[in-house]
């Protein structure tokens, strides 16, 4: 049996040397097998012990650098302080030779995506664009989500900065993603990129196209968020195209239990939509539920929205005041700049274009 270990070990060592690696865990692996082999070849020469030891230290040198760049890019995501990491990253690459960045695309790339999140120049997202699409083939769906929402990040970043022409950016990537189906978990689409392919299609007021996807792919969603995802989309896709009737219809169509953002995404679009109809008297009755139930649930949502839906409500409250009071205390331009000063506010656009709709002080 201890003749047999060796001969796999080896075995797997050479094939394992001559196939490029192309995530974290090939250089765990080569990492494991040169171990074994250094521990069961008692009659290696020293010069094959050498030659061995060399490749470990090689493997663990790229497979360190992965590993941090990897764990930093995923902290720039989440908006953290990355300054000694950043630090360390300069050190590390002063002292790795070029060919690490250069002839392994792996390395390569989350250097690139390192710079673009890091940095956040828009010649260096060209550079991972081409990257990215240049190596999808080559490596697996799990490798390759991460690097996709890095890019996905910084596009939406961008987009948050008014940088428009992004918002078809981030349109293409998710039409990418579909087409080679990297937001699948095994059989199922994620939810969360459901939700947001729709959102984006409508900012771009592409409505066939995101009817047709919500047709096409609801089938793909887990049983258990298929009612909600696929009936707010829709019902989402009608308000955009001013069809507020059938949004509520498919808005009720929604009956089993919600989670906490759920409800309250629910509850922000019917309380707009009765807005839109001037059902003003079901309006002022939802905007109470919400209040109520928000001040139930303060401790189960997070701060965030918590905050986010608060200031909706404030604002919309205003909207209607100065809707019904023509000598409503507050300007236009007062309440503009409230939005303005905002930082977390549910549905910014709307409230701005209702405002604008309403006009005068």
């Amino acid at each position: 049996l201890e003749d047999l270990f060796k001969r796999e070990v080896q075995e797997s060592l050479s094939i394992n040397d001559k196939v490029p690696r192309k995530n974290i865990q090939d250089f765990q692996e080569f990492y494991q097998l040169t171990t074994f082999s250094l521990l069961v070849e008692d009659d290696f020469k020293q010069q094959q012990q050498i030659q061995q030891l060399r490749n470990i230290t090689t493997n663990l040198d790229q497979y360190y650098l992965l590993e941090k760049l990897y764990c930093t890019c995923d902290l720039l995501m989440k908006e953290a302080n990355v300054d000694k990491e950043k630090t360390l990253i300069k050190n590390l690459l002063a002292y790795m030779p070029n060919d690490y960045l250069e002839e392994i695309p792996i390395i390569k790339i989350y250097h690139q995506l390192y710079l673009l999140l890091a940095e956040e120049a828009e010649e260096q997202y060209t550079i991972v664009k081409n990257l990215l699409l240049a190596i999808e083939k080559e490596i697996d769906h799990k490798t390759l989500r991460p690097i996709f929402k890095g890019v996905l990040t910084y596009c939406i970043r961008q987009s948050n900065k008014g940088e428009q022409r992004y918002l078809l950016e981030i349109f293409d990537w998710y039409v990418f993603a579909l087409d080679i189906r990297l937001l699948w978990d095994k059989e199922y689409i994620l939810a969360e990129y459901f939700g947001n392919i729709v959102n984006m299609a409508l900012l771009l007021r592409r409505f066939d196209w995101a009817a047709n996807f919500v047709k096409q792919y609801k089938d793909d969603l887990k049983p258990v968020y298929k009612e909600y995802m696929v009936n707010y989309s829709l019902a989402e896709i009608c308000f955009c195209q001013h069809q507020y009737e059938q949004t509520l219809e498919h808005l009720s169509m929604i009956q089993k239990g919600l989670t906490n953002i759920q409800h309250i995404k629910i509850e922000r679009l019917l309380a707009i939509t009765f807005f839109e109809l001037k059902y003003m008297e079901a309006l002022h009755a939802k905007i109470h539920v919400i209040e109520s139930y928000l001040s139930r649930k303060r401790k189960d949502v997070p701060p965030a929205t918590l905050i986010g839906f608060r200031n909706f409500i404030m604002i919309l409250k205003r909207l209607i005041h100065k809707m019904e009071n023509p000598n409503y205390k507050r300007s236009t331009a007062d309440i503009t700049k409230e939005i303005g000063e905002m930082e977390l506010l549910f549905g910014r656009r709307w409230l701005l274009y209702q405002l604008e709709r309403l006009g005068g002080d």
